[in-house]
């Protein structure tokens, strides 16, 4: 036999093995998928559906397509995706995946029984509501595109996480974050019996509470469109447009915006306490994105101390109401509220 033919053969074989260990992957997956649908129907939570699912052989990577959920109970949002890939996960691993990332294209939220979650809006935030958002049938429909995951640093016990949201012709909105110290995964969970699980799930969060801090919060906003939308409807209502008026104004977006800009001024003036510096500069991001052709805003919020925000730390925020004064001592903020303003 030629050694042609030798080398034909051996790749034949090499991939009609590989064929059928990939077979046998997404045979795998399949199966814990049906589990997990199963458990989620006999809990009474809702059903959840896909057409179809592979991981690949080599990376590992989990691919579904036109994944769906309904709820149970009707006042509970519903949704569909048509891909959701993850990525970073290791065969057979027994640790946190130490990068993972999942991205989700083409999501339909539904929020149902919106009318019920609405009830307490006054007229102008129904208005807003109404007219510039997707509601049918009582329901609400958002659409976006979503990418999320996290890198964590096993060594030094750091995480770095994050999500981004893009809804086309509306928004783009993006938060990341850093949390220090974190208690340690010293052996594998379903290497312990029940009892002991329990234990170290219970110290683990003694540490998380006790020992984490959060270094590093950013928050961004990209305006799509969603702005320009909201004030043309608000520029339209009579009691908007009996407002502008009174100030010698037609019932204009750029005479709007500079009626809350006024309104926003005249507030700050009229305040009997004394203004924290940190509230001004709050009040004039506040401002410029307001008045903005092309609204957007970052802030980072980052911990004076290395070890970062402990629980601690944010009970004393909320004890004091986020008091300007506390809060400098404990977080540094930084802000950008982008393109210039009218």
């Amino acid at each position: 036999m030629s050694i042609k033919w030798i080398v034909t053969g051996l790749l034949v074989a090499s991939a009609g093995a590989y064929a059928y260990a990939d077979y046998q992957t997404d045979r795998q997956l399949s199966d814990t998928l049906e589990q997990a649908r199963q458990q989620l129907a006999e809990s009474g939570q809702g059903q959840f559906d896909y057409a179809d699912a592979r991981m690949s052989l080599i990376s590992n990577d989990i691919t579904l397509e036109q994944v769906s959920y309904i709820a149970a109970e009707p006042d509970q949002p519903d949704f569909s995706i048509k891909t959701i890939t993850i990525t970073g996960l290791e065969k057979n691993q027994q640790q946190i995946p130490t990068n993972l990332r999942i991205a989700m294209d083409d999501v339909e939220m539904r929020v149902n029984s919106i009318s019920a979650m609405l009830a307490e809006a006054d007229a102008m935030s129904l208005k807003l509501i109404e007219d510039n958002f997707d509601i049918r049938d009582n329901t609400l429909y958002l659409h976006y595109d979503a990418e999320m995951g996290y890198d964590y640093d096993t060594t030094a016990s750091t995480l770095d996480a994050f999500s981004h949201y893009r809804s086309e012709t509306m928004l783009d909105s993006d938060i990341a974050l850093q949390i220090v110290n974190l208690p340690k995964l010293d052996q594998p969970l379903d290497q312990l019996d029940a009892e002991a699980v329990q234990q170290r799930q219970a110290e683990m969060m003694k540490q998380l509470f006790s020992n984490a801090g959060l270094t590093r919060l950013q928050l961004a906003y990209r305006d799509r469109g969603l702005m320009d939308k909201l004030y043309q409807t608000a520029a339209a209502d009579p009691e908007m447009i009996a407002t502008m008026q009174a100030q010698g104004l037609e019932p204009t977006v750029e005479n709007l915006k500079q009626t809350l800009l006024t309104a926003m001024q005249q507030s700050m003036q009229e305040q009997t306490r004394q203004v924290s510096p940190l509230e001004k500069e709050l009040m004039a991001h506040l401002q410029q994105f307001l008045t903005s052709d092309d609204p957007s805003l970052d802030i980072t919020v980052s911990s004076v101390k290395p070890e970062g925000l402990k629980f601690s730390d944010f009970l004393v925020l909320m004890m004091s109401n986020g008091n300007p004064e506390i809060a400098s001592k404990l977080v540094n903020i930084t802000i950008d509220s982008g393109a210039t303003a009218n």
